[in-house]
């Protein structure tokens, strides 16, 4: 059986079935930068520019903001802990192949990449708390290094299973700590670096 598209008063009905080969088509294939499906036939992502003809072109530059979120130490209500209200949000890039995201120690050797020690000082936060992984493709994965109180991301408060690449998109939201969020952002790479 074949599918049609027929007029009706001036307008093409599309019959369920070419309805359901054109879903199939837009979902079959996701923009590995954040996810949306593809619509078939397009060239580039709609959300982000993602060229999925020429993903050479296309070299987004990946990065984290750091932030002291009084919503989730609001959830949690940790009774012995006092929420940081002149924490600094901190942003990285993420430039290498393993960023490492944890409270520095001495002692212990332990010396992360994004240290949420020091001045920023989330003691929830793991020593060696969750690494970004950066996949064959360029683009990022958040990781659980095996933390003492877990990593969720979005609104899903079931933490991720440690030591499992979770793959990240523009706006994820990575929750640690008594109050840490971390989003991921994805901004076009700088013409004058390229």
């Amino acid at each position: 059986m074949t599918a049609s598209a027929t007029p009706v008063d001036g307008a093409l009905e599309v019959s369920s079935a070419t309805q359901l080969r054109v879903e199939a088509v837009a979902a079959g294939e996701l923009c590995p930068r954040c996810r949306t499906p593809r619509i078939s036939g397009d060239r580039f992502c709609e959300v982000d520019g993602y060229d999925f003809d020429d993903p050479s072109s296309t070299n987004p530059v990946w990065c984290v903001i750091v932030v002291a979120d009084r919503a989730r130490f609001d959830q949690l209500a940790p009774d012995d802990l006092v929420f940081p209200d002149n924490a600094p949000t901190l942003t990285h890039t993420l430039g290498s192949d393993s960023v490492s995201v944890g409270r520095r120690s001495r002692a212990r050797a332990v010396f992360p990449d994004i240290d949420l020690g020091g001045t920023y000082e989330d003691p929830s936060v793991s020593r060696e708390h969750l690494r970004f992984e950066r996949s064959t493709d360029g683009t990022y994965a958040v990781v659980d290094w095996g933390s003492a109180n877990g990593t969720t991301m979005n609104d899903d408060p079931v933490p991720i299973t440690p030591r499992t690449p979770v793959p990240l998109a523009d706006g994820d939201r990575i929750h640690l700590g008594a109050w840490t969020t971390i989003t991921v952002c994805l901004q076009p790479e700088d013409a004058s670096t390229g």
